[in-house]
């Protein structure tokens, strides 16, 4: 029984089990990162830093990322693809106009209230001139093509300069997310989303 137990207990792990482990690691890095590059900045950190806020050796990071460019295109496309997966969702559905642009309000408003520290963190990282120069390629892609679904769909709502309409849109949650990050709780945020949906009802 007790020999049984022992080779229970040092089976090899799964190939399922290592990519979990894989997964977590590569995530507690992005996040020891995230936090490093919005504390002093993404050109002054160093990869020690972010290996000794990881908990981890500075060849084990190299396992997974091969340097600060790798880490920091990673942690945009993350934010990306949370983004993408309310958004995409909403803006690419079925659903009549007024209820694509409900669904896309509400899952970004609920992805910063959830997330508040996370955003706070990847905005002091975004106005950085050296991140956005490294990142354009990718922020530009995105932004390029939320504009065209947004455009789009203020066509479909009627209204007669839907690229203005766009930029406003973008504008007016850019500034509402910006006072809540500052302010947080103090902030009205349920009240400022109810109102933008107001608008676009």
């Amino acid at each position: 029984m007790i020999e049984r137990s022992f080779n229970k207990k040092m089976s090899p792990r799964s190939k399922e089990q290592n990519e979990v482990i894989r997964q977590q690691s590569m995530t507690s890095i992005k996040e020891a990162a995230l936090e490093m590059f919005a504390k002093y900045g993404y050109h002054s950190t160093k990869i020690s830093q972010i290996a000794k806020e990881a908990g981890i050796s500075n060849g084990l990071l190299y396992n997974y990322f091969g340097g600060k460019e790798e880490l920091l295109r990673a942690i945009v496309k993350d934010a990306m693809d949370q983004n993408d997966a309310g958004w995409l969702m909403a803006l690419q559905s079925d659903v009549p106009p007024k209820e694509k642009i409900t669904l896309a309000v509400e899952a970004t408003f609920e992805n910063i209230k959830s997330n508040v520290h996370y955003w706070k963190l990847l905005s002091a990282l975004a106005f950085q001139p050296d991140v956005q120069k490294s990142m354009e390629d990718l922020v530009m892609a995105k932004k390029e093509l939320y504009i065209n679904l947004l455009i789009e769909l203020f066509q479909e709502m009627g209204y007669a300069e839907p690229e203005r309409e766009v930029f406003y849109f973008g504008a007016i949650l850019d500034g509402i997310f910006l006072h809540y990050m500052n302010m947080q709780d103090a902030y009205p945020l349920d009240m400022m989303k109810d109102m933008v949906l107001q608008r676009y009802r």
